[in-house]
């Protein structure tokens, strides 16, 4: 009887010492090879995934190996390889029947061969010879220790102090309660209440599979979102696409129109000369000096419209100088002209347009005293394409020609609900910025004025 109790014991303590590492065994087993090749690995035959020999070796149709294991549990339901990241499906992947015999037949030593054992064989010899082999290690599931010599693993757990001072059954975590003193009471609890501990780990297996369950489920929400979204991702692509297309076609119209006004400079101006060497003898010089007004209106205009393109900047940066200074100051003052207007900008190339506005002697709360700066939004062919309002981070700066570090600079975000900024319906918005950007006198005497200039940066991020 005492023999037969004895026995009982001893499958116990085999059971406790084989529970830490059955995990580990599972998941060695489905990976790559852990075996000691007598030549090095061949790159070839290295998993990409795991980094170990291939272990039931499985190919893509654009020819990458890894091991079967590996690529699904990195695969991840998802339909896209995880060795380079393509769209995949179940159909474009097969055994490679040639690499697995080529691995099963390299030859290795035992992993244990450092601690003795001399044993030689084959890949596919490896892990019975290991599974048997009076080498290996057996880690203590509760001390971590490894017991390099099997028949010694019983007598280790009889003295474990790890498993004495546990005080609780091995199968606390899955919810028995029964507290133990030692070893051999820990052995009598497991063979008097083995069903309760089959109980237990059945209720434990049924809740792991509700949660698997769920995490089922969950993915399956989350792969029909992923899927949304790509064809939203599709739609705007196609929408975008068709945006370029008007955005290309508008650009080519653009060009036919500066063409266009080019020609028709051309030909005035050659008008013009004609006129000038035809002199009285055709013409009444009432009728010329009225054609020859009408005609240098005309060139000013497209004069003006063809400085205007070629100045015209893409990237939402003005740089402008203002020459003259003193003059355009007095024209300011006397109020023959209040205010002057940059150059026109677009955000990006097919983007907002707009330009910035100077009252050299100030405008509302800065009129005589400051110098007023503001930015207007400008009607362009683009608009349609644009979301709207305005909401562009605006930036102001008054260049200090003697030292930069002092230079003015003033910033601010657009008011959505201004008229200022939505979209334009004339060829200009209200102006918006600062009525008291820098007073004239700061202006006039700390080094912004130099060569009779001054220069101010605009800028829409």
């Amino acid at each position: 009887m005492k023999m037969q109790q004895n026995k009982k014991v001893k499958m116990v303590l085999e059971s406790i010492s084989r529970q830490s590492s059955t995990e580990a065994v599972v998941e060695r087993r489905h990976s790559g090879y852990e075996v000691l090749l007598v030549d090095p690995l061949p790159e070839r035959l290295k998993c990409p995934l795991c980094k170990k020999l291939m272990r039931n070796p499985i190919q893509t149709y654009r020819g990458e190996l890894a091991c079967e294991y590996c690529y699904q549990r990195y695969q991840n339901d998802i339909n896209v390889c995880p060795i380079d990241h393509e769209a995949t499906s179940p159909e474009s992947t097969h055994r490679d029947k040639f690499q697995e015999q080529v691995i099963d037949m390299l030859p290795c030593y035992c992993t244990n061969k450092q601690r003795g054992c001399d044993w030689r064989g084959t890949v596919k010899e490896a892990e019975n010879h290991q599974a048997e082999c009076q080498f290996g290690p057996v880690k203590c599931c509760f001390c971590g220790e490894n017991v390099h010599d099997r028949s010694l693993k019983n007598d280790h757990l009889k003295n474990c102090t790890a498993l004495i001072e546990r005080k609780i059954c091995i199968y606390e975590s899955i919810g028995c309660k029964y507290k133990v003193t030692n070893v051999e009471e820990h052995v009598q609890h497991l063979l008097n209440d083995s069903y309760q501990h089959v109980f237990l780990q059945q209720k434990e297996t049924n809740k792991q599979k509700e949660i698997a369950q769920h995490l089922k489920e969950e993915l399956t929400k989350k792969t029909i979102a992923i899927k949304e979204i790509e064809e939203n991702l599709n739609d705007n692509v196609s929408s975008l696409k068709e945006k370029i297309s008007k955005l290309l076609k508008n650009a080519e119209d653009s060009q036919k129109a500066f063409l266009h006004i080019n020609t028709q400079l051309q030909k005035l101006s050659n008008q013009m000369e004609h006129i000038k060497s035809a002199g009285n003898n055709d013409l009444n010089n009432e009728v010329n000096t009225s054609l020859m007004t009408d005609i240098n209106e005309k060139i000013a205009t497209l004069d003006l419209k063809q400085q205007l393109g070629e100045n015209t900047t893409y990237d939402g940066k003005i740089l402008w100088k203002i020459d003259n200074f003193s003059y355009r100051m007095q024209q300011a003052v006397t109020g023959r002209v209040t205010a002057l207007h940059s150059a026109p900008c677009f955000t990006s190339r097919y983007g907002y347009k707009f330009c910035g506005r100077l009252y050299l002697n100030g405008d509302g709360m800065g009129k005589c005293s400051h110098v007023s700066l503001f930015m207007v939004l400008m009607k362009s062919q683009y608009d349609n394409l644009l979301d709207w309002p305005f909401n562009k981070h605006m930036m102001f700066r008054l260049i200090n020609q003697e030292d930069y570090s002092k230079s003015i600079q003033e910033s601010f975000l657009p008011d959505g609900a201004s008229s200022s900024f939505q979209k334009p319906t004339r060829e200009m918005n209200v102006a918006a910025g600062c009525p008291l950007f820098v007073s004239k006198e700061k202006l006039l005497n700390e080094g912004f004025v130099k060569d009779d200039a001054i220069f101010i940066e605009i800028s829409a991020k």
